[in-house]
């Protein structure tokens, strides 16, 4: 699903960030088993990869999200980078290292990164 939200305050990207990190579960149960936790390269779970990063529990990961003082935090937040310098050739010839590791950035479930480039003003 796409929702366009280029628009919305930070507040309100933070207050979606932590709904979806809180019930990522339930959100798991009415996909395909094959999108379901970390069963997909493509489709990682945010709530997972934030525990990695944050370290503690479901309340440490939305208390993360809550401190993010910017939208670029907040996309590092809910999609930290996968990124390590040795799978950057399979990018392909040319892809910087910030393309490569945008590109992982966006396979999560709740992909923030367009964020970033679709911002007004």
């Amino acid at each position: 699903v796409h929702v366009g939200a280029s628009e919305m305050s930070l507040a309100q990207l933070k207050s979606i960030a932590a709904q979806y990190i809180k019930y990522e579960k339930a959100f798991d149960l009415m996909m395909p088993r094959s999108r379901q936790l970390d069963m997909n390269e493509y489709l990682q779970s945010n709530l997972q990869s934030v525990l990695k990063e944050q370290g503690g529990g479901t309340f440490h990961a939305i208390l993360a999200i809550d401190h993010t003082e910017n939208v670029q935090q907040l996309v590092d937040s809910i999609n930290p980078s996968m990124f390590s310098h040795t799978n950057i050739n399979r990018f392909g010839p040319g892809t910087s290292q910030y393309e490569a590791t945008l590109t992982k950035q966006r396979y999560y479930k709740l992909n923030f990164t367009n964020l970033l480039v679709c911002r007004p003003g």
